[in-house]
């Protein structure tokens, strides 16, 4: 066959180290694919290498030999290997020179689509730029220990920086043995000793706060509410309290479901704040707070469902990703984070360090403090110029 690469027979066919995520809502195929293309993009397999049977990748994922079939069709439509009859899947590497591989490192137990879309941002920036850009989600499971499979098969191949989205001290501490340049989260409790922290990115997404804490008093709110998820801790409430507003926490337990991520927090909220509502019917606060978009959207439906009017009978505030914001029949008040334009300013940062830039600093300003019809603005006094009406 024309084109076909030559397959390399000095080593033995090398197996894919690949654990399937059977608790995620992600395809098996997708799973499968992605894993291969990475470690092929990583460099764990080369050009030439002949990939694990058909036989050998299903009995690795526990899984019939429909999805690896399908697997090796999409990698070869995408021009990564080319499947050779008698002697397998030969892998065809991308072509060309890279300035160096990056790692993205997440935690997530299911796609998440604020840190989807920063990684997404990052991978394409860091892609133009020319550097070869491989992502991984190191997976907090039900049982004690955490699966460093896929992560210690593309820290096998040269890696010139790991950048870490997650604020997990243990994941840090895992990769730092691996002695690889480290960028972290600034909420990342990991000390990074070992000398190979080169860098820190801002991750405080409600830097809007004071915003809101002022709207609060020129408003004249008497008393907030902040839904608090589980162990989560609040966010305004130490705030609103220093400025005068009485503030309270109101707890939500919250039974976590690995199979629907962040997304169990919605129908939970909803059966809480319904029996909230009949029970506190006559005496509902001033305005409720959300830190969490997920509760807004589960509370904004319970306050419907009871009957309770925004903002007549109860004002809310709420956090959100941009152009992903909870469902209300009137714009809401947000505490607004652009997540692509936070991913675009940890690309800058991470390229000034991967070009040696020794005044790379990181500076995100993706929080805006967005006054919809949910709390009205009833007065201007004291609010931030940073402020907006939303539309």
């Amino acid at each position: 066959m024309k084109g076909t690469p030559r397959p390399t027979k000095k080593a033995p066919i090398r197996p894919l180290r690949f654990t399937l995520d059977r608790l995620s809502g992600k395809p098996y195929v997708s799973q499968l694919s992605d894993a291969i293309r990475d470690a092929i993009e990583g460099g764990y397999y080369r050009d030439g290498d002949i990939l694990p049977s058909l036989d050998a990748l299903a009995a690795t994922a526990g899984v019939s030999v429909i999805v690896p079939r399908e697997a090796i069709s999409r990698l070869s439509d995408e021009g990564l290997v080319v499947p050779c009859r008698g002697v397998g899947s030969i892998v065809r590497a991308p072509k060309g020179s890279r300035l160096g591989h990056v790692l993205l490192v997440t935690a997530e137990i299911a796609d998440n689509r604020f840190v989807g879309a920063i990684c997404g941002t990052l991978r394409r920036e860091l892609a133009i730029a020319g550097y070869r850009v491989s992502q991984v989600s190191v997976v907090e499971g039900p049982g004690p220990r955490h699966d460093y499979a896929q992560l210690d098969a593309l820290l096998g191949s040269p890696v010139s920086l790991v950048v870490l989205l997650t604020a997990r001290n243990d994941v840090g501490r895992y990769v730092s043995r691996f002695g690889v340049p480290l960028v972290l989260l600034e909420s990342d409790p990991f000390d990074g000793r070992g000398g190979n922290v080169v860098g820190r990115l801002p991750s405080d997404r409600f830097t809007a706060v004071p915003d809101f804490i002022a709207h609060c008093v020129a408003a004249g709110v008497r008393h907030v509410t902040e839904l608090v998820c589980d162990k989560v801790n609040s966010v305004a409430v130490a705030a609103l309290r220093a400025a005068g507003v009485a503030a309270d926490e109101l707890k939500c337990p919250i039974v976590r479901s690995y199979m629907e991520g962040e997304r169990c927090i919605e129908p939970q909220v909803f059966d809480f704040m319904r029996t909230y509502c009949r029970r506190h019917r006559r005496r509902v606060r001033d305005l409720f707070f959300f830190s969490d978009d997920f509760a807004a959207r589960g509370a904004l439906t319970a306050f419907l469902a009871e009957g309770v009017r925004v903002p007549e009978d109860v004002q809310v505030v709420t956090w959100c990703v941009r152009g992903d914001e909870p469902l209300s029949v009137v714009p809401l008040t947000r505490l607004e984070t652009d997540s692509y334009a936070a991913g675009r300013a940890y690309a800058a940062f991470v390229l000034g360090l991967l070009r040696g830039d020794a005044d790379a600093t990181c500076r995100v300003e993706w929080n805006k403090y967005v006054v919809g019809e949910t709390f009205p603005a009833r007065r201007r006094t004291g609010m931030s110029s940073n402020t907006r009406k939303g539309e």
